[in-house]
């Protein structure tokens, strides 16, 4: 098992600071997720690990010899997001009740805003 010690939108938050702690006191792996709504966002943290393959990946976290990497999204980042986050949400509360309503679509579209 792995516990994600890093995440580029949370990482400005006050208890961010807590998780190296918090993940050395459970005892398991540490990764790391780019939390990616858009693709110029992939890779802003990676996991770092020995070797190269999905099977390498497998026996790092396994043996808690993983590590991570990656910088936070500035606030003009995360303003956007969340701005394109709640306009999404806000299509699917308008999608869900015509369907509902008005009998109208398929209701609401879980994928990403673009």
């Amino acid at each position: 098992d792995a516990i994600e010690a890093f995440n580029p939108t949370t990482a400005r938050m006050r208890w961010s600071r807590r998780v190296p702690v918090f993940v050395a006191d459970v005892g398991l792996a540490a990764v790391a997720s780019s939390d990616a709504h858009h693709a110029d966002a992939i890779g802003r943290a990676v996991t770092r690990f020995p070797g190269v393959t999905e099977d390498d990946l497998r026996a790092a976290v396994a043996g808690r010899a993983t590590t991570w990497d990656g910088s936070a999204y500035g606030w003009p980042e995360q303003v956007g997001m969340f701005r394109r986050q709640t306009a999404k949400n806000v299509r699917a509360v308008r999608d869900t009740l015509r369907h509902r309503v008005l009998r109208q679509g398929t209701g609401r579209d879980l994928g990403y805003p673009r």
